[in-house]
């Protein structure tokens, strides 16, 4: 049969054409019966580009996929943080064929639709009362810092949902918190004289617009059903006091606003006194710093006590000294140990409060009686009050992220989430906060939190991993916790190789010294071999490093939860190839942490071992003959071109699932790349 050889077609298109073969690898051993052969997939790379951090994920016992053959291959990545401004792009080549697309956005909730920005909604209020009938939820864009200036950031649009009626209002994001503030009134007639109700809260994201605030005016119909819950918030009747009462000795005790103070504001602390109090006289000395001053003191019941306010200005403080004196006999019905009312103390906030810093105003109390030493040390109280120039509502931490695969262990690098803190204030308005902070981490075997309350952060000590795990944050007497999931690994590291006994290929030899035991030669193919300085060739099979990651109940039960599911595992071979090593290079050696080369036979193991200390994080034994294997088969797969399709898991709403095939039919001249499969005489593929 005459050789023909393939020409590069001639025309106006200036196509060619070209004819290349790749080899999958498959083998069968002599002396077995032809077994079903392993499956096999396109040899295609599919590689995510613009992904912060992401994991090649398999089901155990599942790779390649079940569908992947010689013309298609699957693959699952996840995708752990947040977005950042650029979509990340998941290529699939195929030298010389490519092709790309953009990763569909995150599914934040099963049935939703997706949605391209991984938001955070926090209500500050759980309930609103007539005289403050403001629900106001603070939006955050999570993945990263938002530069000034001119963007595509978005509207989100708050939708509250009450039986009287709907209303609705918009924030734009705004950077460099990438964080908004919706301030929503209800209106008068949602608030019953009589009983609590509730309304739903839910929001949408949309396009910047023309409107208020470079949002669109949006309409009064009730929100989408692809509208995002916030959670429900509740209209009482009435305010509900907002006080503390802390005892200032057995029978006197202090009831005082729990409240910040503004500038120039009046506010009153009232003293209790139980109706078994015998004495006749009492004294209080109240000491206060400059910024506040006490007004006037008033007896709740003036046929029972009087009161005279005598003020004293000294260098550090202002002492104001109140003597109260019986007026007459007490109720007899009252019980001996009930609280009532006797004593009113009028305060004044000054109008500076130093730069508009919120500042803590501390005032000490002290009872005095007849025959008591005028400066006894064990009657006195401090009590503190929050003065700021601004109605701050609440303190809000914000993460980066709120979720955290803590490889740590792995590869003795810490990881750690960015967190600031910023205050809401009534009107909406957002403002950082950088010192006087104070945090801790509620569980330090999962997360730890750093000095400067900035980040949380795994440095590879940590022994378990959780959801819902607490960290606190308090700033001057405002506290907010934020929750974040930690995923921990859960070791040994499953070491998976394709092949665990790598056998001598019959007739192939490479270049380079001769090692192990030779098989036997006549005289004349030895002086052969050494004259061209050749070596047996033995298998080669790929390495793959294989983790699941899983969070330990809070209450120290044993009911793990698994990222994705218990069959899944992640992929960390690039994590850890560079721990990884043969323990005994003589009989194989490790090639880019990828790909085992058999040099000798021999029994010896692939171990990795903890870059924090000496454990061994994992191990896989394997084993290298001098029984040989031959090639049986090829097959080809042309190759005309390739296709990818992406579709979204539900298990995380990071999972995404990529699938190329091979285009295989030939519309028009063109390059042309035939993928091949071979074929050994064993059943375990090798190379």
């Amino acid at each position: 049969m005459t050789e023909r050889k393939a020409a590069a077609p001639r025309g106006p298109y200036g196509a060619w054409f070209c004819l290349l073969v790749a080899l999958a690898l498959e083998v069968v051993r002599v002396s077995s019966n032809h077994d079903t052969l392993d499956p096999i997939y396109l040899p295609v790379a599919l590689e995510l580009l613009d992904a912060p951090e992401h994991f090649r994920v398999q089901q155990v016992g599942h790779y390649p996929p079940a569908n992947s053959s010689l013309a298609s291959r699957s693959e699952t990545f996840l995708l752990m943080q947040p977005w950042p401004r650029a979509q990340p792009l998941l290529r699939a080549s195929y030298p010389p064929f490519a092709t790309q697309q953009v990763v569909p956005p995150r599914v934040t909730e099963p049935h939703r639709r997706p949605v391209p920005w991984d938001v955070r909604a926090v209500s500050v209020e759980a309930a609103v009362t007539p005289a403050e009938p403001y629900a106001r939820v603070l939006f955050h864009l999570k993945g990263q810092d938002w530069p000034p200036g001119p963007g595509s950031l978005p509207c989100a649009r708050l939708h509250a949902t009450h039986p009287a009626g709907t209303a609705h209002r918009a924030c734009r994001f705004q950077p460099s918190l990438g964080a908004c503030v919706v301030e929503l009134q209800f209106p008068s007639h949602w608030f019953s004289q009589s009983a609590t109700t509730r309304a739903e809260l839910a929001y949408t994201l949309e396009p910047a617009g023309e409107g208020p605030g470079g949002c669109g005016l949006g309409t009064e119909e009730e929100p989408r059903e692809q509208a995002l819950p916030v959670g429900g918030v509740e209209l009482h009747p009435e305010d509900p006091p907002q006080y503390q009462e802390v005892p200032l000795d057995e029978a006197v005790t202090l009831r005082a606003p729990d409240v910040p103070m503004r500038p120039g504001q009046l506010f009153t602390a009232t003293l209790l006194l139980r109706h078994n109090f015998t004495a006749s006289l009492l004294t209080l000395r109240i000491k206060v710093k400059k910024g506040l001053q006490v007004i006037a003191a008033r007896p709740a019941q003036p046929t029972l006590w009087t009161a005279k306010l005598d003020r004293f200005k000294g260098s550090k403080h202002h002492t104001s000294l109140i003597t109260c004196h019986r007026a007459g006999p007490a109720g007899p019905d009252s019980s001996p140990l009930e609280l009532s009312e006797f004593l009113w103390v009028d305060f004044a906030v000054e109008n500076s409060t130093g730069g508009g810093v919120a500042v803590t105003r501390p005032v000490t109390w002290q009872l005095e009686y007849p025959g008591q030493a005028p400066e006894a040390e064990k009657d006195k109280m401090v009590w503190e009050i929050l003065v700021s120039e601004r109605d701050i509502r609440a303190l809000i931490p914000l993460a980066k992220a709120e979720e955290l695969v803590n490889t740590a262990p792995l590869t003795g690098v810490p990881q750690r989430i960015p967190v600031r803190l910023v205050t809401v204030d009534s009107g909406g308005a957002l403002e950082e906060v950088t010192e006087h902070i104070g945090c801790e981490s509620a569980n330090t075997q999962v997360l730890q939190v750093s000095e400067a309350c900035d980040a949380v952060f795994v440095a590879g000590q940590e022994s378990r991993g959780a959801k819902g795990v607490r960290v606190d944050f308090w700033w001057r007497r405002l506290r907010a916790s934020l929750k974040l999931t930690v995923w921990a690994p859960l070791l040994p590291l499953r070491i998976e190789l394709t092949d665990t006994t790598l056998e001598q290929i019959r007739g192939w030899r490479v270049p380079g010294s001769a090692e192990g035991q030779l098989e036997p030669e006549t005289a004349a193919e030895e002086v052969e071999r050494r004259s061209r300085g050749c070596r047996l060739q033995y298998q080669r099979a790929g390495v793959r490093f294989l983790v699941p990651f899983a969070a330990h109940p809070l209450d120290g039960g044993r009911r793990l939860t698994h990222l994705l599911g218990p069959d899944w595992l992640l992929d960390v071979s690039h994590l850890v190839a560079a721990h990884a090593h043969v323990q005994d290079p003589r009989i194989a050696s490790l090639e880019g942490g990828r790909i085992l080369v058999g040099r000798e036979p021999g029994v010896t193991s692939i171990e990795v071992r903890s870059p924090l200390s000496d454990a061994i994080l994992g191990e896989q034994a394997l084993a290298v003959t001098d029984d040989k294997v031959s090639v049986l088969d090829l097959r080809v797969q042309p190759v005309m071109g390739i296709s990818l399709s992406l579709s979204r898991g539900m298990s995380h709403p990071g999972e995404v699932t990529a699938t190329c095939w091979a285009q295989s039919a030939l519309p028009a001249p063109k390059q042309v790349m035939a993928g091949g499969e071979r074929a050994w005489s064993d059943t375990i593929g090798g190379g």
